[in-house]
């Protein structure tokens, strides 16, 4: 295979400031937007085994299906509200803290 500098000219172009702001944004906040991710899933996957369709949920969290289809994306900083809303919704825990990481006072 030939080597194209012209298309590497075309492929190599610098970052814009949106791509470079971006790509700051996802790395000052890489772990919470993992840790949302994954509750994303978790919600999703718990969504599939109660037979329940995101509209569905929309409809119990008296939201639009776009602001579920937001939440789910593992984009958004959940509140503790929300995923309490979910839980009680859903019937099932999100995330546990196990009762040994609890400090008794």
């Amino acid at each position: 295979m030939k080597f194209n500098v012209e298309k590497l000219k075309t492929v190599a172009q610098p970052m814009t400031q949106e791509e470079r702001a971006a790509m700051d944004y996802r790395t000052k906040n890489a772990e919470w937007l993992q840790l949302s991710a994954t509750i994303a899933l978790k919600i999703r996957k718990l969504l599939r085994l109660q037979g329940m369709s995101q509209a569905d949920l929309a409809s119990r969290l008296d939201v639009s299906p776009a602001q579920v289809s937001k939440l789910l994306s593992g984009k958004v900083n959940f509140e503790i509200k929300t995923l309490s809303k979910i839980q009680r919704i859903i019937g099932k825990p999100i995330m546990e803290i196990p009762q040994e990481d609890i400090l008794v006072l």
